[in-house]
């Protein structure tokens, strides 16, 4: 999916996030095929993501962050799925806000760690700006076959807020997929 570039230059969106003067962290390659990525999703991670990609042929991407900025988040997410990569939280990693986009993109996904959503926010006063970014998302998670179901509760989750889901919620609503539908 491509993202209008005076969009992506007006407006910078950033989830919240617990921690704060978080560092801009880059993907990393950390075994054959595998990448992962920790801390706050920026233009830099999505940047190194996608020279990784480039260069290499990765079948997984481990999660660990606490969100970041939305339309880096989608790119990566939309190559993930367009590529067919698989997607991991690692017992004890947590993936929220912005990482969870990336995390439903995976072709198979385990959510061994915490998986939490929540209302993506803005600086921005133009509702249709705001509008526009919540189109972009649902359209995402809608065609990696996300339920209904998250999505209304990502909505419904203040953004100063997380939603964070329990293990039963992960099995129930099938966000952890070992397997791929042919």
């Amino acid at each position: 999916m491509a993202f209008g570039s005076a969009l992506r230059i007006a407006i910078t969106f950033y989830a919240l996030t617990a921690f704060s003067g978080a560092v801009a962290n880059e993907a990393e390659l950390v075994g054959p095929s595998i990448v992962q990525i920790n801390g706050e999703i920026t233009k830099a991670t999505e940047a190194s993501f996608l020279r990784i990609l480039e260069h290499e042929d990765i079948s997984s991407v481990e999660l660990n962050s606490e969100g970041g900025q939305v339309y880096a988040a989608l790119s990566i997410a939309d190559q993930i799925h367009a590529q067919g990569i698989d997607t991991w939280i690692r017992p004890n990693n947590e993936c929220h806000s912005a990482c969870a986009l990336i995390f439903l993109a995976g072709e198979r996904r385990l959510a061994d760690g915490l998986l939490g959503v929540h209302q993506f926010r803005t600086d921005e006063q133009d509702n249709s700006l705001t509008q526009l970014v919540v189109s972009d998302i649902y359209s995402s998670l809608s065609s990696y076959g996300t339920p209904d179901e998250l999505i209304s509760v990502m909505l419904r989750t203040p953004s100063d807020d997380m939603y964070v889901f329990s293990r039963e919620e992960i099995e129930r609503l099938g966000l952890s997929r070992l397997q791929v539908e042919v």
